[in-house]
Order: C-alpha cells, then structure tokens, then sequence
C-alpha cells in the first residue's frame, strides 16, 4: 500500500491510523483520541474519520469488528490488521521524512529573510 499524495488531505487517515495502532475504536472515540489533541479551530469531524476508516477498511488496512450494543447505540469497532500496521508504519516513516525535510525548507527561507 502506498500514501502519496496531499500531506495535508491525507493527515487525517494518519491519524487515525495512530489511534487504532494503540487499540481497537469506535467512530466517536477516534474522534475523542485525535480531537483531544487539537486546538477548537482544527477538531476533526465524525464525516472525516468515516471517510478514512472506509478508505482504510477498502485498502484492507482496517477491519470491521462485532459491533457491540451500548446505552441502545450500535457501535461498530475498527481493528488495525497485520498489513494495516505495515502501512502506517511506512505512512509514518515518510510523514516524518516529509515533515524534516520541510523544516530545513522552511529554515533556510527564514535565514534568507533575515539577512
């Protein structure tokens, strides 16, 4: 599986990617995880963790587990597979390669500006 494309587009799949790389979720908990990390400005919305569970379920990256029955609600629980855990891997990989290599970009912009 690969990622290439818009960093910034596809940040939302690596982020819950992330969630799910530490246990089984639910749609409103992935939620929880990512927003509990993000300013008022930047939360994520239900719609966008759906759309990245889909894309991920149809890559075979993520998996359907039982859905449970709580307090009358059905939640259907996201599991990460084997080959799920291969791709975030490597997704994070080039996402920290991307981002480093930005910062020295963006370092030699701000040392040029200073002169």
């Amino acid at each position: 599986m690969s990622n290439k494309g818009s960093w910034f587009k596809n940040i939302d799949e690596l982020m819950v990617l992330a969630c799910l790389s530490q246990k089984p979720c639910y749609c409103s908990e992935v939620v929880e995880f990512i927003n509990s990390y993000r300013d008022d400005e930047h939360k994520i919305e239900h719609n966008a963790v759906y759309t990245a569970l889909y894309f991920l379920r149809d890559k075979k990256a993520v998996e359907e587990q039982d859905a449970r029955i709580t307090e009358g609600k059905k939640r259907v629980y996201y599991n990460l597979t084997p080959a799920g855990r291969i791709y975030f891997e490597q997704f994070l990989r080039d996402y920290r390669a991307y981002i480093s290599a930005s910062e020295d970009i963006l370092g030699e912009s701000t040392k040029l500006n200073d002169k």
